[in-house]
């Protein structure tokens, strides 16, 4: 895996070693999917910064990480590395 920025073909790379991974398209973009459901994609509303990253996670697990002692460093992160979290209420 190469070293410095990361595009979204290191988040392909990494997604598809993961069991039941598949490439998929959203909206004319690259996304990848399991058992037909979004993972990830490029975050392509007009209102995310460039170059940023939509995952999916369910609403416990975003409660958890925003409740965590170092939720403050997870919304940093949002910010500074443009890391979107799209919440789904079926998601693991």
């Amino acid at each position: 895996m190469p070293s410095g920025k990361i595009d979204f073909d290191v988040v392909r790379e990494i997604a598809l070693a993961l069991p039941g991974v598949e490439e998929s398209s959203l909206h004319g973009a690259p996304s990848m999917k399991v058992s037909g459901r979004l993972l990830t994609c490029p975050a392509i509303h007009k209102s995310a910064e460039a170059n940023s990253l939509a995952v999916r996670i369910g609403f416990d697990q975003r409660a958890e990480l925003m409740a965590a002692k170092d939720s403050a460093a997870f919304l940093k992160l949002l910010e500074m590395d443009s890391i979107e979290a799209v919440t789904d209420p079926a998601a693991p």
